[in-house]
C-alpha cells in the first residue's frame, strides 16, 4: 500500500473517469465498513463494472487501497504534526484532541483502524508516514510527561493499546463500537490523569520495540 495515488497521467475518457470514480466509490464503502479484507470482485460488483474494468485500472487491492485511504493518512500526518505544535503549549489539550480524533477515525473506517493496528502492513511508503506519526505521538506523550499533567508512569504504548483495543471492538461489534467509543476514551483519559495510583510496569514488548 501507499499513499501515492495511481491515477494515470493521461486524462481518461469520460466512461472510463466515471468507472473509476465508481470504483474508488464503492472501495471506500466497502474498506470503511468490512476492512482490508474486502475483494475486488465485491468491489467491482458494488461499483457497477464488471471486474475486468477493475483490474484494469487498479491491478491488486492494495493499489487501490492506497488511493482509498492515502488522503487520509495525509490528513492523519498532518493532523499530528498540528497536535505536536499544540502540545508545546497545551499538552492536556493535545493529547486528548489527538486521541479522539484517531478514534474516532477508526470507527468511521475500519481498514484505517486495521492500517493503524498492524504497522508492517502497506510499502515502505506507507509506513514511513506511521512511523512518523509514533515519533509524533511519543513527543506528545513526552511534553504532557514533562508538564505533569499526566501520571509520571504514562507510557505512549497506553494509547496504541488503547487503538488496538478500539480496532478489537470494532472487529467483534462494530455497531457496539460507535456506541461504545466514548466511554472507553473517557475510561483511559481519567487513568492517566496526574493523580492517580501507580499502574503495572510497561509490558517488555514496548520496552524491546524502542531498544
Amino acid at each position: 500500500m501507499t499513499t501515492g495515488s495511481s491515477s494515470p497521467s493521461k486524462p481518461l475518457r469520460a466512461d472510463a473517469e466515471r468507472n473509476r470514480s465508481a470504483i474508488l466509490a464503492a472501495a471506500a464503502r466497502l474498506l470503511a465498513k468490512n476492512g482490508l479484507s474486502v475483494s475486488l470482485d465485491d468491489v467491482a460488483a458494488a461499483a457497477g463494472v464488471g471486474s475486468a474494468t477493475l483490474y484494469r485500472r487498479f491491478s491488486s487491492r492494495d493499489e487501490l487501497a492506497s488511493d482509498v485511504l492515502g488522503q487520509q493518512m495525509a490528513e492523519y500526518v498532518a493532523r499530528t504534526e498540528a497536535e505536536l505544535a499544540r502540545s508545546q503549549d497545551d499538552p492536556w489539550g493535545a493529547l486528548t484532541s489527538y486521541t479522539h480524533f484517531v478514534v474516532e477515525r477508526q470507527i468511521a473506517d475500519r481498514a484505517f483502524a486495521e492500517v493503524l493496528s498492524s504497522p508492517g502492513l502497506g510499502t515502505a511508503a506507507f509506513r514511513e508516514d506511521l512511523d512518523r506519526t509514533y515519533r509524533d505521538l511519543q513527543a506528545i506523550v513526552q511534553n504532557a510527561l514533562d508538564a505533569k499533567v499526566v501520571r509520571p508512569d504514562m507510557h505512549c504504548s497506553d494509547l496504541l493499546m488503547l487503538f488496538r483495543s478500539v480496532n478489537g471492538l470494532i472487529a467483534a461489534d462494530a455497531e457496539t463500537a460507535t456506541e461504545a467509543w466514548p466511554r472507553l476514551v473517557a475510561t483511559f483519559l481519567a487513568a492517566w490523569r496526574s493523580d492517580g495510583p501507580p499502574l503495572p510496569p510497561v509490558s517488555a514488548v514496548w520496552e524491546r520495540t524502542e531498544a
